[in-house]
């Protein structure tokens, strides 16, 4: 499992740095409202997360639908839980948005990780599918 933590923490730097490159160009370059922003970084950077955690991190190769829906509904809910965070430290703290966003990347990475591990990449429970 250390191991796999590591690989994980490298997949998760190089989506961090996606995530956060195209949320800069989006706001601060393009000048695109910053939740816009945030939820269109999140989904590109999901992206690349899932192809090299799958292949990666967790070494799975299960063609399964199923392991794409909880995937991605373990990152909804930590997109969820980054716009509202956001949303009150840019709209009650009076953070700006670039600084705002930084403090939602060192939370949610815990939260993606126990996600992964134990609800999307889960050996036993794919297992438990195969005997049935």
């Amino acid at each position: 499992m250390k191991r796999q933590i590591i690989k994980y923490l490298i997949v998760g730097g190089f989506t961090t740095i996606i995530y956060y490159s195209v949320f800069y160009i989006l706001y601060k370059i393009i000048g695109t409202y910053y939740l816009f922003s945030s939820a269109i970084s999140f989904f590109l950077a999901v992206l690349f997360g899932y192809v090299f955690n799958k292949k990666w991190t967790f070494r799975t190769n299960s063609k399964s639908r199923m392991e794409v829906v909880r995937y991605y509904s373990v990152y909804f809910f930590s997109m969820i839980i980054t716009l509202i965070i956001m949303k009150i430290e840019v709209d009650y703290f009076r953070t700006d948005p670039l600084i705002a966003n930084m403090a939602v990347i060192f939370i949610i990475p815990f939260i993606n990780f126990l996600g992964m591990k134990f609800f999307v990449f889960n050996e036993k429970e794919k297992n438990n599918y195969a005997t049935t």
